[in-house]
């Protein structure tokens, strides 16, 4: 699962991510934050990523409360 603003440069990459039957939301109007979770981690950035530019600080977390945390959020979304 992934969220992230979804626009013209990065819509080729979520076509793909999509048929590997990867779940997206797109958000507009949430903190300036990207994550991924999976069943057992979470992955979130502040930084920005427009333009190709690449994750310079990543937050990788097991801890169960993480990642049920951003399991919810996603739900949500």
């Amino acid at each position: 699962m992934v969220t992230t603003a979804i626009d013209r440069d990065n819509v080729e990459l979520v076509k793909i991510l999509l048929d590997f039957g990867i779940q997206i939301r797109d958000i507009k109007n949430m903190l300036p934050m990207n994550f991924s979770v999976t069943d057992k981690e979470v992955h979130a950035t502040i930084d920005n990523m427009k333009d190709g530019k690449m994750v310079q600080s990543v937050l990788v977390s097991n801890e169960p409360l993480y990642v049920n945390h951003f399991h919810s959020i996603f739900d949500s979304i």
